[in-house]
């Protein structure tokens, strides 16, 4: 059933539930975005050696040691 306002505005029972639809469909996305957002990877465990090679360093392994050649 159509309103006085609804009338006016001459939106019909079809463009309604066009609009609900389209509110409804927007509603699950930024549900679905929301829920994946926490699901985010853990950042990566950093050694020494991955540091040092990251920063464009030469690992030595038998020193323990990184060694930069600037």
């Amino acid at each position: 059933m159509r309103t006085a306002a609804m009338w006016a505005r001459g939106i019909t029972i079809a463009t309604s539930w066009r609009m609900l639809r389209n509110l409804g469909a927007i509603a699950v996305v930024t549900g679905l975005m929301a829920g994946c957002a926490s699901l985010s990877a853990p950042p990566p465990a950093t050694t020494p050696q991955a540091e040092c090679e990251r920063n464009n360093g030469a690992w030595r392994a038998v020193l323990n040691f990184c060694e930069h050649g600037r």
